[in-house]
């Protein structure tokens, strides 16, 4: 209640701009039109090649009573079960996740953070080495966040639509729903649709 309340604050004052898509609030910070902006280690290149952007990176920020946490856990690899050539699709994987060099393949293009333990140590000792002013510390903070804060998302059935049905209450929190009949609404909603699901 004490964080969503904060948030629906955040769009009620102008601190945070409403009716922006999400995919569209990196170019708002970027451009100077919003003065923070929470994003991740897929937008250090971008924000990096940007010769007049002075920025810098700092840890995700917590409530003062509040523990920090930082989410983990997004991609995920996956053989078809139709597929043409599965035998070659599992190398790939293993190829790609498990092993050093496939893992720092994966994230050439995209500073993403590889999950292979052995790949993360090169990855992050290259981003100190490459720092600039802006990204300096970038690594150490990964670091501190994967052995104190990384926090799994939850393994469970219902998480998609968990996620559908809070987006839509988020949106409605954004746009001035006052937080606690939203979220009992969102729970009403919840408790049938993960009924289906037995």
């Amino acid at each position: 209640m004490d964080a969503l309340n904060w948030y629906r604050t955040l769009f009620a004052d102008g601190s945070s701009p409403r009716g922006v898509p999400s995919y569209q609030l990196s170019s708002l910070f970027t451009s100077g039109r919003v003065p923070f902006f929470v994003g991740g280690p897929w937008n250090l290149g971008a924000f990096a090649g940007l010769k007049d952007f002075a920025w810098g990176t700092a840890p995700q920020p917590k409530f003062a009573r509040g523990r920090a946490v930082t989410p983990t856990d997004s991609w995920s690899w996956g053989v078809n079960p139709y597929a043409e050539h599965p035998e070659a699709a599992q190398r790939f994987m293993e190829y790609a996740a498990l092993t050093t060099e496939g893992s720092l393949r994966t994230v050439e293009a995209s500073p993403l953070i590889p999950s292979n333990r052995r790949a993360f140590d090169r990855y992050a000792a290259d981003l100190e080495h490459k720092a600039t002013r802006s990204t300096a510390g970038v690594a150490t903070i990964m670091r501190y966040e994967l052995a104190h804060t990384a926090v799994s998302r939850p393994r469970s059935i219902g998480y998609t639509q968990f996620e559908t049905v809070l987006g839509s209450a988020f949106s409605d929190i954004r746009n001035g729903s006052a937080v606690e009949p939203r979220l009992a609404k969102a729970s009403g909603e919840l408790v049938p649709t993960w009924e289906r699901l037995r």
